[in-house]
């Protein structure tokens, strides 16, 4: 016979890959209650285990001339102009500050130096775990 038990919470996140993890962190500053659930361990099994890196152009390493101006050129060129414009500002101006929150919350990156094409300044960072 199964047993139900209830829980209360006030944020519920399903999911335990990065954008989930994200969502818990966002939501414990907000001083809320959270549960996260994920079918997996946390931070495996997921896009965020199969992604190696990241691009960012931080203040940290930036090679010079590297902005997130120049990031997001990269990323229309990339895209043969096609891309939703509006994502990728978001996406290109937002890095840094996710790189930066990410490296407050204990993950450890390396610099990846040379060019991996389509970036106009090397930018690109992975976790020394992987």
């Amino acid at each position: 016979m199964k047993t139900t038990q209830t829980i209360t919470t006030d944020v519920l996140v399903i999911g335990g890959g990065g954008a989930g993890l994200r969502a818990a962190i966002k939501a414990r500053e907000y001083d809320l209650n959270v549960l996260l659930v994920s079918k997996a361990l946390v931070g495996y099994r997921n896009n965020t285990a199969v992604s190696w890196g990241v691009f960012a152009a931080t203040g940290i390493w930036r090679g010079a001339g590297d902005s997130p101006d120049v990031h997001f050129k990269d990323v229309i060129l990339g895209g043969r102009s096609i891309n939703d414009q509006k994502i990728a500002k978001v996406m290109t101006h937002g890095a840094t500050q996710q790189v930066y929150d990410l490296m407050k919350f204990g993950v450890n990156f390396e610099k990846l130096d040379g060019d991996l094409g389509g970036n106009a300044c090397p930018r690109a960072y992975v976790s020394s775990a992987c």
